[in-house]
């Protein structure tokens, strides 16, 4: 920065202390209030060469402090005038000092504020586990066109798409015993919603606890099965194809079933 009341074109100072540069830059008032300072220390001398002092700050924690003044009075004027150098030394001091012990505070206020916003959101969440129940849905179930001829048993099976028929992953598993009539009903109690399910029903009645297949002339099931969404495969069941989406805390669903 230059001191334009002093007459002098140009100076710099240059200081061994990373907290100096940015409070430097970021306080342009404090510059500002110096400025004048130093202008009327140099403009009582005449410009001749540059020169450079070192002199450190004792008190400050500064090791080292540079200034390199386009001056030829400020060389003269240090070494002959010891006392107004040593009464620049304690305030510039001050000042390194000063903020160095902010920029602490800072770094102490910075981690404080971190934590306590991890401990805001922790509270929340657990305030939010503990206040709001989860959402369970009462699946209505109606199995039609069920050979009431057969004994055996009725499987129904409900899956999500991860677990989509694999009956150790079902949302829910039951075995029903075959009624004496063509239409069933049955209720699926504490499903969590919204989710989307999709759900398989056969009749086994070997009471092997699987669909059993036949190979010849093509692939097809030899029980009467059926899917939700009124689906039927073709080839391998596809999900998505048999499934709907809960999203209301009573549903209903028909599935009748093909022999």
């Amino acid at each position: 920065p230059g001191f334009p009341d002093s007459g002098v074109e140009k100076c710099s100072f240059t200081v061994v202390n990373s907290a100096f540069s940015p409070c430097y830059q970021e306080n342009r008032k404090q510059s500002e209030q110096l400025q004048p300072f130093f202008g009327r220390v140099l403009s009582s001398y005449d410009r001749k060469v540059t020169t450079q002092i070192t002199p450190g700050f004792p008190d400050s924690g500064v090791e080292k402090c540079s200034f390199t003044v386009v001056n030829s009075a400020f060389s003269p004027c240090y070494q002959e005038n010891q006392k107004q150098s040593e009464q620049l030394q304690p305030f510039l001091g001050r000042v390194l000092g000063r903020y160095s012990r902010f920029q602490a505070m800072a770094e102490s206020l910075r981690s404080m504020l971190v934590l306590s916003m991890l401990l805001l959101l922790w509270t929340a969440n657990a305030a939010q586990a503990q206040g709001v129940p989860a959402l369970h849905a009462a699946l209505n179930l109606e199995i039609t066109n069920i050979d009431t001829h057969q004994g055996g048993a009725l499987v129904v099976r409900v899956y999500d798409q991860a677990g989509w028929l694999h009956p150790e992953q079902a949302a829910y598993h039951r075995e029903l015993s075959v009624p004496n009539r063509d239409r069933l009903q049955v209720v699926i109690p504490d499903l969590p919603y919204p989710a989307t399910y999709a759900i398989e029903v056969f009749h086994d009645a070997n009471s092997n606890h699987v669909l059993d297949m036949r190979w010849f002339p093509f692939p097809a099931p030899k029980e009467a099965y059926g899917f939700s969404n009124h689906y039927t495969p073709f080839a391998k069941p596809d999900f998505i194809k048999a499934s709907f989406l809960l999203d209301a805390p009573e549903y209903s669903v028909q599935i009748p079933l093909h022999q």
